[in-house]
């Protein structure tokens, strides 16, 4: 699953969830990618971090109680 920063020729910004690249420019080349906002067909990606998923992780542990003085 990918997914996109997109914005309009307007300026909004939102997100789309493809199954692929070939997905995404399949369904813009038919004008299937609309703006949420505007209804605009002329969506172009943004630059956007791709999202890396590792798993799971075990939850982290806290550090030890520092030890009381003795008094």
């Amino acid at each position: 699953m990918k997914v996109l920063d997109l914005h309009c020729p307007h300026g909004h910004l939102f997100e789309g969830w493809f199954a692929s690249e070939d997905d995404f420019q399949g369904q813009l080349q038919r004008q299937l990618v609309l703006c949420p906002v505007c209804g605009h067909s002329d969506i172009t990606k943004r630059l956007s971090a791709p999202r890396i998923n590792l798993g799971a992780k075990p939850a982290a542990t806290p550090p030890a109680a520092a030890a009381e003085p003795a008094a």
